[in-house]
């Protein structure tokens, strides 16, 4: 009780919120042990902790009285019924899952134990390891951890992508959460391997079928590293360990992250970060009658960790902490198949080591419909209302109260399945699979056992031959052995050889129709998934065809990943808002950008979908062939436009990806990534006042301060000096030239500014810019609050500078006009046929000397022949020549006299 800061009397002695008061600080939490944080008051056994930079929040009503022995008690004994709640379907679905990991693991040939569970045949019943390997019928043949590999890999393709939304778009803190909603997002994306947690989930869907995704807040300095007091906040990324001010001596003492705060206090409080888990069926026990989350009165998340580190996590009651189950019978099952499993043993083999050494941690979820339960009194269950407003959530360490919280269910727990169907316990992806699993196995045996039995026996005349002498001789193909032979008798009565028996011809082709059509058709695994041709099936449907097939297979999964995924972004955000309390700032790797949030901005509420594209995603080789078949069109096309659509800087950034070459150059896509990053700058604030302005209204309001000072000497009759006098006559024009220049000079400029000659793409730039602005988020900002209109201003004002600089660069760079030729009177008639061309050419006409030329000599023979024939027999025709009958030559017409 004294650790807990209660005197010998029983009563509160210690202040949990100012810890140097007490023997030890609540603040060491999180310091050598991970631990799940949430600013709610925490209830132990006789007293409350509320941490302090949380103590005087009023998001939330704070009760500061302890939680009552009766109120602790009646936590303890709602956490017993749910253990205790069905029994006979949760020992089904344990065993289920228990034995397709055995299965996928290659631990097959299980025979059902008499307590549950699963156990390798004994010996003595000739299923025994022995007779199964003296019958080679120990050795599985793995097709279902195989085809489960297929099927985990075409799931695990790519993260599904999540859109946020405000909960209520009329509420401004709904608004302003939703905007930094995808940042938060991709910090816990950085923090959680998604990709991980992904394959995870469905490496759970194809072995149990239920998937729970557990989303927290955790403190665990050893990993995240510790915020030093009274310093600004370090960003996560940070390389260098901070640095204490220097002694006496001079010498930097660095501090040391690992340090143990055990009996001093706590010099530094440890980072947190939002955490997801994907756990299966062995470690969540949920109602198995329900259909859906909202219907689960309550959810246990059960966990077997080393004792030391469980005493480490919660240091108070350490002393009380010892090894073993939560001391519910009806879990014990749950936690040998947690153990057997992750151990990777047979059978249901556990080491009594482990298990005394382990120590159940479990987290159960209670909602406040539970505390109507008839076990609950009026009294107890009014308290545990006002404690727990959104229901509670009881920590348990083997059979201790270690404490409860406020914690609604919804905010953590995310369940899915696979398929559609009723009830928690349902079909997973492989369970199809495990019985054609033992049909392999045993087909295999089988033939494997023929083979060995097509060997023939030879059987030998005892008297004759000495066998046991012939057993320890070698059997080397083409040695030579004597032996004796025996009067009278032929050698082929001496020794008979057993004839060779004949397999059955249809077992290799059924092993093989099994292994291959029979397993894939109904797993769903089909080698089309990634481009390959479904085994034994040839058509004119195409290789596409057969995939878009087999991914049809898999979309209900799909479908329901991307569900848990939004589910799980959504409580990753309003953790981080709700624990945080300072202004967040991180780098994203890859991303070219830092994160800064403000806390004002996570006051509100957001909903979290799937994006609006739910098509299953392809494969990175199927994306890598389509970008460079649009890339191969562009260049090739005829049409600009299509080349310019697809070659347009907002899709450098794919081309550059789909390549997959880092060293590659794409002109244009470092532009592309550094205008981005200069628009997350842009938005944060306004445009700024001109300096040019505010420098010309400085020199004008010196001119007319200058002006005023002239005209009061004026007034009192001293006389102007020759430079007052040349003042005085040039003050008026150059006011008027200042004012014409102001005009001229806008009044405000972006905060980013653009070179003004040709050391940045101001092209691609540009179009970045236009792009965004008149794309949703431009236009929410254009027409948004007075805030975001004055960035969207900013980035309007940098376009306009980008545009302003192209334009005046590519008037520098065009070419001079072309020279007009001077009017000329020329008799082209006259002049000879290239001379003829080139006017003709000057005109904008195409005409080739020969042309001329040709033309010339067709007039010329046109004018001889008007001076041999006469007139009126050229213009009739008979002067041409006529046909001659019999192919013979062209003989001239002769004309009549």
């Amino acid at each position: 009780m004294a650790e807990l800061g209660l005197d010998e009397t029983g009563t509160n002695d210690l202040d949990i919120s100012t810890p140097e008061k007490g023997s030890f600080d609540f603040n060491q939490i999180g310091q050598d042990a991970s631990f799940d944080f949430e600013p709610e008051p925490h209830y132990f056994a006789s007293d409350v902790w509320i941490p302090e930079e949380f103590e005087d929040d009023d998001r939330k009503p704070r009760d500061r009285s302890p939680l009552s022995e009766s109120a602790r008690e009646a936590l303890m004994n709602l956490d017993r019924i749910l253990a205790k709640a069905d029994v006979a379907p949760r020992r089904i679905e344990i065993e289920q899952a228990w034995k397709a990991i055995h299965y996928d693991r290659g631990y097959q040939f299980l025979l059902r134990h008499r307590n549950g569970g699963w156990t390798l045949p004994a010996t003595g019943t000739g299923y025994g390891p022995s007779d199964q390997k003296a019958n080679a019928q120990a050795y599985s043949t793995n097709v279902y951890g195989e085809k489960g590999e297929i099927v985990v890999a075409a799931l695990a393709r790519e993260v599904p992508r999540v859109e946020f939304f405000p909960a209520n778009p009329d509420h401004a803190p709904d608004g302003d959460m939703a905007e930094v909603a995808d940042d938060l997002k991709e910090i816990w994306a950085k923090n959680n391997n998604l990709h991980n947690i992904l394959r995870d989930c469905a490496k759970v869907f194809w072995n149990e079928d239920r998937v729970v995704l557990w989303t927290r807040y955790e403190l665990n300095g050893d990993e995240y590293g510790y915020e030093e007091p009274g310093e600004p906040t370090v960003p996560e990324n940070e390389q260098n360990p901070p640095i204490t001010p220097t002694d006496d001596s001079g010498d930097q003492q660095y501090r040391i992250s690992n340090e143990s705060p055990v009996d001093q206090p706590a010099p530094r409080r440890p980072r947190g970060r939002v955490r997801t888990n994907t756990l299966g069926k062995l470690d969540a026990k949920v109602p198995i009658n329900v259909d859906c989350l909202a219907q689960m009165p309550g959810v246990a998340l059960s966990f077997d960790f080393d004792v030391s580190m469980v005493k480490a996590r919660y240091f108070w009651m350490k002393d009380k902490i010892q090894g073993g189950g939560d001391g519910t019978g009806e879990t014990e099952l749950d936690r040998i198949a947690r153990e057997n499993v992750r151990q990777a043993v047979p059978g249901q083999y556990v080491t009594g080591d482990s298990i005394n050494r382990h120590c159940v941690e479990k987290h159960t979820y209670i909602r406040r419909s539970m505390f109507y339960d008839a076990e609950v009194k009026d009294a107890v269950r009014q308290e545990l209302l006002d404690k727990f407003p959104d229901g509670c959530k009881l920590v348990k360490a083997a059979t201790e109260f270690v404490y409860a919280r406020n914690e609604c269910i919804d905010d953590h727990i995310t369940i899915g399945h696979p398929f559609p169907g009723k009830g928690q316990n349902r079909r997973s992806l492989g369970d199809s699979l495990l019985p054609i699993q033992d049909y392999i196995n045993e087909l295999i045996a089988l033939a494997l056992d023929f083979a060995k039995r097509t060997v023939a026996k030879k059987w030998m005349d005892s008297e004759a031959f000495n066998v046991e002498a012939l057993k320890s001789q070698n059997n080397i193909p083409g040695s030579i052995g004597p032996f004796q032979r025996q009067p009278g008798v032929p050698v082929d009565q001496l020794i008979f050889i057993e004839p060779t028996p004949t397999p059955q011809p249809w077992l290799i082709t059924w092993i093989q129709w099994i292994v291959t059509n029979l397993s894939e058709q109904i797993s769903g695994a089909l080698p089309s998934l990634f481009g390959a041709q479904i085994t034994g099936q040839v058509g004119s449907e195409g290789v596409a065809t057969q995939r878009d097939q087999a991914m049809q297979r898999v979309g209900c999964p799909w479908n329901e990943l991307q569900a848990m995924f939004a589910s799980a972004a959504r409580q990753a955000v309003m953790l981080t808002a709700k624990c945080a309390n300072k202004d967040i700032s991180d780098v994203i790797p890859g991303k070219g950008r830092p994160i800064n949030i403000k806390l004002n901005q996570l006051k509100g509420s957001v909903l979290c979908y799937p994006e609006s594209n739910p098509e299953f995603p392809e494969s990175w080789s199927q994306r890598e062939t389509r970008v460079m078949e649009l890339v191969d069109s562009a260049l090739n096309s005829p049409s600009a436009e299509f080349s310019k659509i697809i070659l347009d800087p907002k899709n450098l950034k794919a081309i550059k990806s789909a390549v997959r070459m880092p060293d590659f150059v794409i002109k244009g896509a470092a532009t592309v990534e550094k205008t981005e990053a200069e628009l997350e700058i842009l938005l944060r604030s306004g445009p700024t006042p001109n300096p040019d302005l505010l420098k010309a209204q400085a020199a004008m309001q010196q001119a007319q301060e200058g002006m005023a000072g002239l005209a009061m000497k004026a007034q009192s009759g001293i006389p102007p000096t020759p430079e007052e006098q040349q003042q005085a006559q040039q003050g008026p024009q150059m006011m008027q030239q200042l004012e014409q220049a102001m005009q001229s000079i806008p009044p405000e400029i972006s905060t980013i500014k653009a070179a003004q000659d040709a050391s940045e793409d101001h092209e691609t730039a540009a179009a970045v810019l236009f792009d965004w602005m008149n794309g949703p988020n431009g236009r929410k900002f254009k027409y948004g609050r007075p805030e975001q209109q004055a960035a969207f201003q900013n980035v309007y004002l940098l376009w306009q500078d980008h545009t302003q600089v192209l334009a005046k660069l590519a008037q520098e760079n065009a070419p001079p006009p072309p020279i007009k030729p001077p009017s000329i009177s020329i008799a082209a008639d006259k002049m000879p046929a290239t001379v003829q061309s080139q006017i003709v050419e000057a005109a904008g006409l195409q005409a080739p000397p020969s042309d001329f030329a040709q033309h010339a000599t067709q007039n010329m023979n046109r004018d001889m022949a008007k001076k041999i024939i006469p007139d009126q027999i050229y213009l009739s025709g008979l002067h041409k020549e006529s046909p001659t009958p019999n192919g013979g030559e062209p003989q001239p017409r002769k004309l009549r006299k």
